[in-house]
């Protein structure tokens, strides 16, 4: 497998210069003036990539995600350390990054495929497709700083994709505008990973990141502190976030929301029942019986009826919130009745003689789009189940089995 991407003892240090009162005091007086105070941004990353990854990126606000982005696509220098790429880069960065404001859309365009080693004619002809995706329209031929966030963002998107990269990176992009945009963005970048191609993904919501990613690196403070499977990756980053006193956010609250973007989904009600009996929704713990008791959901959800009908998804965690099992109606092939316009939708999961063992539990529950990707809705049931057992099976949950005699 081909390596694409390395980097090797990466820093990043920005310098916190002393003020020009105390500079001029110590040159007067004659004093040994004290080294300058830097912020390290990054601290000894090194990591390899290969053909074909996709990798995510996660961590707290000011980890150094953004920070590594820019120096792995060339617009920010380390302070030491180097990296290698080999192949073209495409980069969507912090917000309109790279573009000249006061041009218009075209010519940001034109002077991006130009930098990434697109000669004139094909640069040209890729102009109306990626205006077309972008849906900019008009705008095309206006200055940036007429753009709404939402616009802005679309287009360097739609740039990024269109020059058909080797390495794509991404810094929290799919919650970005209507979700329109976002299914034919997400579709594109699975054309991308289905070529071969390597992405860098970074996103606010776990839920993303554990569907795409094959590896993640895990930032805090500047520093990797975990780089490997990415299930792995994000339980040490929730149980980080736990200790601080901190949350991991999820899509509902966007990673860059704009007065563009809507919940076009979401819950009204979600029941627990044990076995025929709802259960209060105010946070408690509630005991099952392991293979005895049944747990039941009943969702109550709306949709923007111009959108296909949203999939559902039930992700069972332990107390350490490591996802342990998930259903959903994607992967079991469901489909439900469609309400009318206005009645909200009502779907009923079912676990039987509930086979999870000796226990604390939580459970989230998702909204979809139609590919089961793109997050609309999630939820943390207040709700966590206690399991008891009667039996000494050990472990999380029982399998279905059956024992036979098989002697002459």
């Amino acid at each position: 497998m081909r390596s694409v991407v390395e980097a090797v003892d990466v820093c990043k240090t920005y310098p916190l210069r002393n003020s020009s009162w105390a500079t001029f005091k110590q040159a007067l007086l004659k004093t040994k003036v004290s080294p300058p105070v830097g912020f390290n941004a990054l601290s000894d990353i090194s990591f390899e990539v290969f053909q074909g990854e996709t990798i995510g990126v996660i961590g707290p606000n000011g980890a150094g995600k953004s920070t590594l982005f820019q120096i792995l696509a060339g617009t920010l220098s380390a302070t030491s350390g180097c990296t290698e790429v080999h192949g073209r880069l495409a980069a969507v960065l912090e917000l309109g990054s790279g573009f000249d404001h006061n041009f218009t859309g075209r010519e940001n365009l034109l002077t991006y495929a130009s930098s990434m080693g697109m000669k004139n004619i094909e640069a040209k002809a890729k102009l109306d497709e990626i205006i077309d995706f972008s849906g900019v329209g008009e705008f095309a031929d206006y200055p940036l700083n007429t753009y709404s966030t939402g616009m802005l963002s679309r287009l360097a998107f739609s740039a990024a994709i269109m020059v058909e990269p080797d390495i794509l990176i991404l810094d929290e992009v799919f919650s970005v505008g209507d979700q329109v945009f976002a299914r034919k963005s997400f579709n594109r970048v699975r054309e991308i990973m289905d070529r071969g191609k390597t992405v860098f993904l970074s996103s606010h919501s776990p839920y993303h990141i554990q569907m795409v990613c094959n590896r993640t690196l895990y930032l805090s403070k500047g520093r990797n502190l975990f780089f490997g499977a990415t299930k792995e990756a994000l339980v040490r980053y929730e149980q980080d976030s736990e200790e601080l006193g901190e949350t991991v956010d999820e899509a509902n609250t966007s990673d860059n929301r704009d007065d563009e973007t809507e919940n076009k989904a979401e819950f009204k009600n979600v029941t627990i029942f044990k076995n025929d009996d709802p259960l209060p929704t105010e946070n408690q713990l509630v005991e099952f019986r392991s293979k005895i008791d049944s747990l039941h959901l009943k969702f109550e959800f709306d949709f923007e009826r111009a959108n296909d009908p949203p999939k559902l998804g039930v992700v069972i965690h332990d107390h350490l919130r490591r996802p342990l099992a998930c259903a959903g109606s994607h992967f079991d092939g469901f489909d439900y009745r469609l309400p009318t316009v206005d009645q909200v939708a009502k779907v009923l999961i079912s676990f039987p003689l509930l086979p999870l063992l000796k226990g604390e539990y939580e459970i989230d529950v998702f909204l979809l789009c139609e590919k089961g990707f793109l997050l609309l809705h999630h939820l943390t049931l207040s709700t966590r189940l206690k399991v008891v057992q009667e039996s000494k099976e050990v472990g999380i949950f029982t399998l279905p089995h059956e024992w036979k005699d098989v002697s002459n």
